[in-house]
């Protein structure tokens, strides 16, 4: 061999990629299920502390899921889907994937609960409620842009 051949990384492929994915998306459900799980079981027990958890979920399983992901990326180089199928990123991408792992699909989820309220209670437009209507429209073109830009 030549000293000037260099070696290509292996690149995923597209069934690892998307299976990946599908693996970290999972990963809400799942604490969601066990939250409602315990809440349910402690009903009776603990119930002031579940009833105010319960209050905050979305916010308390955005940061379990955040720790979660940030350790994995910490000492993984990967998200928990992407260390499964032995995938890495480059350290520069890391904060950049955690932010579109689990803050945007956050802020997307919450935002699409507002649309969800806004359409029920439709009758009731002024000003504010355009803005909202502006940002929700706005949503699906940010989603197709983290697709094409960041995957």
């Amino acid at each position: 061999m030549s000293s000037g051949t260099t070696l290509s990384p292996i690149l995923p492929s597209l069934s690892e990629l998307l299976a990946q994915e599908r693996l970290t998306n999972l990963i809400r459900p799942c604490l969601q299920h066990i939250f409602n799980f315990l809440q349910r079981q402690n009903q009776h027990q603990y119930s002031h502390i579940f009833k105010n958890l319960y209050q905050y979920k979305d916010e308390f399983l955005l940061l379990i899921e955040g720790i979660l992901q940030w350790f994995y990326l910490h000492f993984h180089s990967a998200l928990i889907g992407e260390h499964f199928y032995g995938l890495k990123r480059t350290a520069n991408h890391r904060v950049r994937s955690l932010i579109f792992a689990v803050f945007l699909p956050y802020i997307k989820r919450k935002l699409d609960l507002l649309r969800e309220k806004m359409m029920d209670n439709n009758n009731n437009s002024n000003d504010r409620h355009q803005i909202f209507f502006l940002i929700l429209r706005l949503l699906p073109k940010l989603q197709v842009y983290k697709q094409l830009k960041f995957h």
